[in-house]
């Protein structure tokens, strides 16, 4: 499951679709957001407090919260196996929001290790109300079966900015 491409549509605010032209002091308060909101995305993925050794029920409960309700994430993480494939019997698949998280929880109580490695933000879509992100990390666990899981994969992250860069106290993301 080498380099596995995620869509994460971050949404600070709801999207829009015409041109802001922010001027220098707003593009620095939504860089601003957009780091707290990513910082805050690395730090909740793992399911654990750092240095903890166990799934922290906070934390599960922060991430589940930046995730707009009707989130669809593409769930590469928990594979379902489906007897009626052909070949590899396993298949990855789109779940909601709480079914994401609620898989996570189940499969690996102990949370997951996550080693993040590069994170690119491009700024150019400013103007339109979209940042784009990459994120290359590699994610590893042990599963409820005592299996143990590994992923490297890259997380683009598309962030909608709304027209009065204000955002909601949990800020939504959503992952498609």
């Amino acid at each position: 499951m080498k380099k596995i491409l995620l869509r994460l549509l971050a949404i600070l605010i709801p999207a829009f679709s015409f041109a802001q032209n922010y001027s220098a002091e707003e593009k620095v308060q939504i860089c601003a957001r957009v780091d707290t909101l990513l910082q805050s995305y690395l730090q909740k993925s793992s399911l654990k407090l750092p240095g903890a050794n166990k799934r922290n029920d906070k934390v599960v409960g922060d991430l589940r919260a930046m995730f707009t309700v009707e989130a669809e994430i593409f769930d590469d993480i928990n594979a379902s196996f489906n007897q009626n494939l052909e070949g590899y019997p396993y298949e990855l698949k789109i779940k909601t929001r709480n079914s994401y998280i609620e898989d996570l929880v189940e499969e690996f109580p102990r949370g997951l290790i996550i080693n993040n490695k590069n994170l690119n933000i491009n700024y150019t879509k400013i103007d339109k109300g979209e940042i784009i992100a990459a994120l290359e990390r590699n994610v590893q666990g042990t599963n409820s079966k005592k299996f143990t899981f590994f992923n490297e994969d890259t997380l683009l992250i598309k962030i909608k900015v709304q027209p009065d860069k204000t955002h909601r106290s949990r800020c939504p993301v959503n992952l498609t």
